[in-house]
C-alpha cells in the first residue's frame, strides 16, 4: 500500500523505503492506517498533554533535516555573508538547495561511505589498533552491539565509532565474535593487528572459556590486553562504597545540605572559612 501525507500531520509518520516510520520513535509498520493509529495510541498518545503540545511535537519530529539545516542557514546568512558584495546571490542560492528527504538521504549516505572508506584505509595501514565493544539493548528491546576503533594514522591518534550492529536472537560470546569477525570482514581488515581489547566485563564478554575476549584470541593468533572500561568500574565501586560507606555518606548529606540548603549567608561564611 502506497504512503498517505495525512499520516505525517496526524500520527507523525514518514515514508521510508516503502515502510512507515514514526518520527517519534523511528520503528517501522507497514502501510496501514489501522496499523500506524494503534502504534501512535498506545506508543505515543498519552505522552502529549494536549491537541496544541501534540500537533507541536508531530510538526517538529516531521521536519526533515535538510529543511531544518536549510531554516537554520538563511536565519543566520545576514550575520555571516551580511559584509561581503555578493550576499545576495549566496542567500539565493541557499533557498535554490534541494532539500528533499530523498535528496538528503543520499548525501548523508555518500559521506557517511566516504567516512568508512578513509576509517578502513586507515586500520588497513596502522600497525597496530585497538577496539573497543558494549552491547546494549535499544529503546526497541533489540540488542545492539558497538564497536569502537583506537588507532594511529598520520601521526595522529584517532578514536572512532566503527560500527553499530544489530544482533537477532542471543547475545552470548560466540555471537558477539561472529558480528564482529563478520564486520571487520566486510571492510576486509585484519584483526590480527588488534592488541587490545576493552569491554564492559560482562560474562559474555570475558567469560574464561566461553566469552567474546577469550573466543576472539584464539581467531587474533596472539595474547592481547585486557582492560575494563573505566566507567563501569567507577559504576562498581559507587555500589560497593555505598554500602560499605553508607554512615560516612549520610553524615556528609547532612553537612552539605546544612551549608548549602539552609541559607545563603551560611554557605558564604563557610566559604570565607575555606
Amino acid at each position: 500500500r502506497s504512503f498517505q501525507e495525512s499520516w505525517t500531520s496526524y500520527f507523525g509518520f514518514v515514508s521510508r523505503d516503502e515502510r512507515a516510520v514514526c518520527a517519534l520513535c523511528c520503528q517501522s509498520v507497514v502501510c496501514r492506517t489501522s496499523s500506524i493509529k494503534r502504534h501512535f495510541e498506545t506508543k505515543h498518545e498519552k505522552s502529549f498533554k494536549d491537541d496544541a503540545e501534540k500537533r507541536e511535537s508531530l510538526k517538529k519530529a516531521s521536519f526533515t533535516d535538510g529543511v531544518f539545516v536549510k531554516e537554520a542557514f538563511l536565519g543566520c546568512a545576514e550575520v555571516l555573508f551580511g559584509d561581503l558584495p555578493n550576499k545576495s546571490t549566496i542567500i539565493s542560492r541557499i533557498k535554490d538547495l534541494p532539500v528533499s528527504a530523498r535528496t538528503v538521504e543520499r548525501r548523508i549516505t555518500d559521506m557517511a561511505t566516504d567516512i568508512t572508506e578513509q576509517q578502513s584505509a586507515a586500520l588497513k595501514a596502522a600497525e597496530v589498533f585497538s577496539v573497543a565493544l558494549d552491547e546494549s539493548v535499544d529503546i526497541n528491546d533489540s540488542p545492539r552491539l558497538a564497536v569502537v576503533a583506537r588507532y594511529c594514522s598520520n601521526g595522529e591518534i584517532h578514536e572512532e565509532l566503527c560500527c553499530l550492529k544489530s544482533m537477532n536472537g542471543s547475545t552470548k560470546g560466540e555471537d558477539v565474535l561472529n558480528t564482529f569477525i563478520n564486520h571487520f570482514e566486510q571492510r576486509d581488515i585484519d584483526i590480527k593487528n588488534i592488541f587490545l581489547i576493552t569491554t564492559d566485563g560482562a560474562p559474555a564478554m570475558v567469560g574464561m572459556h566461553l566469552g567474546f575476549v577469550t573466543l576472539a584470541e584464539q581467531i587474533i593468533g596472539h595474547p592481547v590486553m585486557k582492560l575494563h572500561c573505566i566507567i563501569h568500574q567507577e559504576n562498581l565501586c559507587a555500589k560497593i562504597s555505598d554500602s560499605e560507606l553508607n554512615d560516612v555518606m549520610s553524615t556528609v548529606t547532612k553537612i552539605v545540605n546544612f551549608l548549602v540548603a539552609r541559607s545563603a549567608k551560611t554557605h558564604r561564611q563557610f566559604r570565607s572559612l575555606l
